[in-house]
């Protein structure tokens, strides 16, 4: 699923975040064959930013994370 920015003359409108608080995810590093993780979405920031700890001890991550670096697992 793709977040689309909507558009109406020239004016942006928000779309709700794509990762919910509390979600699972994991964490895409390039140069590894496998993402990290599991991550819980601790906190959405805006832009397409989210804050995240892990699932295991909620140890938060030091840096804020971008939405296309997160992925989900399959169902």
């Amino acid at each position: 699923m793709h977040v689309l920015l909507k558009r109406y003359r020239g004016m942006k409108f928000p779309t709700p975040p794509l990762f919910a608080v509390n979600e699972v995810v994991f964490l895409v590093v390039p140069g590894q064959s496998q993402p990290a993780g599991p991550f819980v979405v601790s906190a959405s920031v805006g832009n397409g930013q989210y804050k995240i700890k892990r699932a295991d001890n909620g140890q938060e991550h030091p840096s804020t994370v971008k939405e296309d670096q997160l992925v989900v697992p399959a169902t």
